[in-house]
């Protein structure tokens, strides 16, 4: 299994909207959020070549692996968070495959709980997000 490293950019794969939904929660969580991880590369990407050079071979990784938007502790617990404009079926299925790859050969007591952090709702698929243990929180 794969586990990547992070650009350390903050927001580096972050645009527009989703960039001012992030900086509306930091705002208003304040300190409550620390150790934030951004663009944290999970999986072990899509397989290239098999004569691909090392160099190649790392660049490669770099472009096929799941990146995951933030990594942080909020509130004493370690969340892994997908940021979206709004709630949306594609960040259910994101945040739940990235926890799972993060999650992967992790004890109890060290696993990522998934979060979406959305501007704006969608009546209609809070359930869903409810259904699949996802927490939602909206700025």
């Amino acid at each position: 299994m794969g586990f990547g490293t992070f650009t350390g950019e903050r927001m580096s794969h972050m645009f527009g909207a989703e960039v001012d939904v992030w900086d509306r929660f930091l705002a208003r969580e304040g300190r409550a959020v620390t150790n934030c991880i951004y663009d944290l590369k999970l999986g072990d990407g899509r397989p290239g070549a098999a004569d691909m050079s090392a160099k190649d071979r790392a660049l490669w990784y770099a472009v096929t692996a799941k990146r995951v938007d933030v990594v942080c502790n909020w509130h004493d617990r370690l969340w892994i968070v997908e940021v979206k404009a709004n709630l949306c079926m594609s960040g259910l299925g994101q945040v739940l495959s990235y926890v799972e790859l993060f999650n992967r050969g992790r004890t109890a007591g060290d696993l990522g709980l998934p979060m979406l952090v959305a501007g704006g709702r969608d009546a209609d698929l809070e359930p869903a997000y409810r259904l699949h243990n996802v927490r939602v929180e909206y700025v």
